[in-house]
């Protein structure tokens, strides 16, 4: 590696030690204990994909690296050979690398708490899907599913035997019209829905219906999705297949008041398809399916802009 470049460690790093076994082949055979206990140091970086094991000279390495200030890389602090391991790994990253280094310099931009940061991306699902369960699931019994995983547990559970009674609810043209909701997770695959439906459908839950300005530059939006303390930071993302106007594909959902639309994001495929919906066959008709996710930028910049750390 050229040390005369400069390096810094990556924004977030948390180092856990984990206990485990190897085998012992030679002592195997010898007779002695074949499982030779072992703590490894794993290292959990959230701008990288995955794990990464650090070996004994690499630790303390990284006690000599900051995180902060570009450094220049000398032989006389990190050995190169240490060094050129660490950067492969992309635990310390080097100035002008734009493609080791990009993913850092976004996280370093987030704003992001370090804990939150290391539980999002180190507790995400992984290889999760539906896998045919779904079809499997259909032809077994509830008795199968009892007796393969147990009871589910109780609708209730007594906390406390001090109660206070509340007064049973009149019917009402409101509680009939709840009364016939259904929940469905069937559709036809076939089937298109019309484009007035669906903007309709939109306009209803994620739409802004209101805009105040409470202070120069400062502007308050009345919606019927959770606000967070007025600065509405949950986006939704549409996945599009069947509807009636609006090509397939993957759309942040953008409203605002008398205005309305879609902004494409992602081109729609069968991986897409299958990343949002698990793989479930029950989910793979809907005309739309919508995520919703909470805005980085307006839960972590504009809070931390404020004097609110986000966790």
């Amino acid at each position: 590696m050229n040390m005369a470049r400069k390096i810094r460690r990556c924004a977030i790093l948390f180092v856990e030690p984990r206990d485990g076994f190897d085998l012992d082949l030679a002592g195997l055979f010898s007779g002695r204990n074949a499982a030779v206990a072992r703590t490894r140091w794993v290292a959990l970086a959230p701008h990288l994909d995955g794990e990464v094991e650090l070996e004994t000279d690499e630790m303390a390495a990284l006690g000599r690296i900051g995180s902060g200030t570009w450094i220049e890389a000398d032989e006389r602090t990190v050995a190169s050979d240490v060094l050129e391991r660490l950067v492969a790994k992309g635990i310390v990253v080097v100035e002008g690398d734009a493609t080791a280094n990009a993913r850092d310099e976004q996280l370093r931009a987030s704003h992001w708490s370090p804990l939150a940061a290391a539980s999002h991306y180190f507790s995400r699902w992984t290889d999760a899907g539906m896998d045919g369960r779904a079809d499997v699931s259909l032809r077994h019994s509830l008795a199968d599913v009892v007796e393969e995983f147990g009871m589910p547990p109780p609708h209730v559970v007594e906390k406390s035997d001090q109660r206070v009674p509340l007064a049973h609810a009149q019917a009402s043209a409101l509680h009939a019209l709840m009364q016939q909701r259904a929940t469905c997770r069937n559709f036809m695959r076939d089937a298109a829905l019309d484009g007035a439906t669906f903007a309709a459908l939109m306009q209803r839950v994620f739409a802004s219906h209101g805009d105040v300005e409470l202070h120069p530059g400062v502007r308050a939006l009345k919606k019927s999705n959770p606000s967070g303390g007025g600065l509405h930071p949950l986006e939704a993302y549409v996945l599009v297949r069947h509807i009636d106007g609006i090509a397939p594909g993957r759309y942040l959902l953008v409203h605002r008041i008398r205005k309305g639309g879609l902004i494409e994001t992602y081109p729609y495929n069968d991986v897409s398809c299958a990343a949002i919906t698990l793989n479930a066959p029950v989910a793979a008709g809907a005309p739309p399916t919508v995520t919703v996710s909470p805005s980085r930028h307006a839960c972590a910049v504009t809070y931390q802009r404020w004097g609110m750390k986000i966790r």
